[in-house]
């Protein structure tokens, strides 16, 4: 396979990135999920990857260690993540593995309904792909030989699809005139827990009981960041 350029990398896994952003939450909602109702607001939304390490910089041996994942469950069920708390994985510190970790990304999307989000361990650098079906758990052990690096199958509770269409969902919030849906300010793809990761401004009850009751409260996150502005389009 030709090789190419860091900077031609960082450009092809931005683009993805941003394709998998502006599918979650400003795309059509999935087949026969939801309202099917075509969106009409415009949400930002957190898709970075970390830039990647010099190519004569070797990656670190052994693997620095990552926070401690947060653990906190509201009373609601929805987990609480901590300010700055990586949920996208590690530093790309390879430029076969970046383009590998890529390509799940791509078939997550070709096959929204049987996989989740796929993640890359922080520590372990292995490569996860999600099988949210039967389906895509033989797609995951037909694709993880052929990724060259070493890969896990976890099996998720939610399609990438359905996430998909979450996403999407919680992003009209406002405009119902649901309480407190103006603290929120971003909608980030929890790929380390396969969730959607609700960012708000200051904790709010009621939201937090609205998101339970109108979402399964174990395919949210929850983060407080006092950083944080409006959404756009609300």
């Amino acid at each position: 396979m030709q090789r190419i350029g860091l900077a031609a990398l960082t450009v092809l896994v931005a683009g993805a990135l941003t394709l998998v952003g502006l599918q979650l939450l400003n795309g059509p909602p999935a087949p026969g999920a939801g309202s099917g109702a075509s969106p009409n607001a415009a949400v930002t939304s957190l898709m970075s990857m970390p830039t990647a390490s010099p190519p004569s910089a070797p990656p670190p041996t052994p693997a620095p260690m990552s926070p401690e994942p947060t653990t906190t469950v509201h009373a609601s069920g929805i987990l609480l993540i901590d300010v700055d708390e990586p949920v996208q994985g590690g530093p790309v510190t390879n430029e076969d593995r970046a383009m590998a970790f890529s390509g799940l990304i791509d078939l997550a999307m070709a096959h929204p309904s049987d996989l989740g989000y796929p993640f890359e361990d922080p520590e372990t650098h292995d490569l996860i792909i999600s099988a949210a079906s039967d389906a895509g758990r033989a797609l995951a052990e037909e694709t993880g030989p052929t990724l060259g690096f070493p890969f896990r199958i976890r099996e998720v509770a939610y399609s990438y699809a359905e996430l998909q269409q979450m996403s999407y969902d919680i992003s009209l919030l406002g405009q119902e005139g649901v309480p407190d849906a103006d603290l929120m300010f971003q909608l980030v793809p929890d790929w380390r827990d396969n969730r959607i990761m609700v960012v708000i401004r200051e904790m709010s009850e009621p939201l937090l009981a609205t998101l339970a009751e109108r979402f399964p409260p174990d395919a949210l996150a929850v983060q407080v960041d006092p950083r944080g502005g409006a959404m756009t389009g609300y």
